[in-house]
């Protein structure tokens, strides 16, 4: 998500995230003509213990309530009010890895709950 949205105090996180975008394109062309196929997952809000601590980082005395209520609050950017699962992601690397997607090269394939639509 960050590849296509800048968020405030994350110049070096947002740049590298766009950095990886276009090195899926570069690569895509240039490994192509080997039958080799190469994609970027850009994932928003994905339910992970490295995701909230990092959104309720310079808290002190986090509890369970400062996690849910984070998780309610990110969820609110979602079109589907919810916040993703890694299975998700997971699921989606394994298809873009299958012959179910032998014709998919060199996309940038966003899987946020709708986040950057609206």
């Amino acid at each position: 998500m960050s590849s296509f949205i800048a968020q405030p105090h994350s110049l070096l996180y947002n740049s590298t995230k766009g950095a990886l975008a276009q090195l899926t394109r570069c690569l895509t062309m240039d490994l192509g003509e080997h039958g080799i196929r190469v994609n970027c997952i850009c994932p928003g809000d994905i339910n992970t213990v490295n995701w909230y601590q990092r959104g309720v980082a310079g808290q002190e005395n986090i509890d369970p309530s400062d996690i849910e209520r984070f998780i309610r609050e990110a969820s609110s950017n979602s079109l589907l009010n919810r916040v993703g699962k890694p299975e998700g992601v997971a699921n989606l690397a394994l298809f873009l890895a299958s012959d179910e997607a032998s014709y998919i090269t060199g996309a940038s394939v966003v899987i946020d709950g709708g986040a950057t639509v609206g």
